[in-house]
């Protein structure tokens, strides 16, 4: 179980730092589960906090109080070392942008991140993906041996979800994981996350604005009004 409980966090109101700053609490008292097997889309306005909460919940980003932790393994607020240790471990990112390797192949870029979660593995499936099987589900296993530099962003990002789909943490964070896709990629990306998410029994929590992108969820938690609660969407 990811586990988040009375998650919060201040923001800068003023510009102003030390003692002149005015702090507000941007969202606060964050409570919600997700089970294992599920994939849950996080929604909410331009600037209500998605992808702030999504960081502190990874611990990339410190809470001001509240806890986020799966299976009982704390994420939020830890130090340096335990939060290098997460990432390979417990959690794997999916940022907007691909952030892969330059000078490795697509595949050579997923390879590398399944080889170092494996090499600590403590949450391996007998049915994980391995990188061809995952390239080839997102549909760019005939770019397997192209370089991020020549391919499109649409399918340097497929190349990003592959790399996190292969790995044996419990939890996928990510955040606006198909902003870089055309429609008729969406849905199937989609798809794919949601099949290797029920098949790993992975917690995945996927920060949107995006509706077509929550329908294709388990479920939607709306971030709004500084807490979260469930969309009657």
């Amino acid at each position: 179980m990811l586990s988040v409980s009375t998650l919060g966090r201040k923001i800068t109101t003023n510009g102003k730092t030390g003692k002149n700053s005015k702090k507000a609490w941007l969202f606060r008292n964050v409570t919600f589960d997700v089970h294992a097997g599920e994939m849950v889309a996080l929604m909410g306005q331009s600037g209500s906090g998605k992808s702030t909460l999504l960081n502190c919940m990874s611990g990339l980003a410190p809470a001001d109080e509240g806890t986020c932790q799966v299976d009982g393994h704390m994420l939020s607020n830890v130090s340096k070392r335990h939060l290098r240790r997460n990432l390979r471990n417990h959690v794997s990112l999916i940022f907007q942008d691909h952030h892969l390797i330059p000078g490795l192949t697509l595949l050579q870029n997923v390879q590398l991140a399944r080889s170092l979660s494996d090499a600590t593995a403590t949450n391996a499936q007998p049915q994980q993906l391995t990188p061809d099987e995952a390239l080839d589900r997102l549909g760019i296993g005939v770019e397997r041996n192209s370089l991020p530099e020549s391919v499109s962003g649409g399918q340097a990002q497929r190349a990003a979800i592959a790399r996190s789909l292969v790995t044996s943490v419990q939890v996928i964070f990510a955040d606006e994981p198909t902003g870089a896709l055309d429609g008729e990629n969406i849905g199937k990306v989609l798809t794919e996350m949601r099949r290797a998410c029920h098949e790993m029994k992975t917690h995945m929590v996927v920060v949107t604005h995006d509706h077509a992108v929550a329908a294709a969820c388990d479920r939607t938690l709306l971030l709004e009004g500084g807490t979260v609660h469930a969309s009657d969407q």
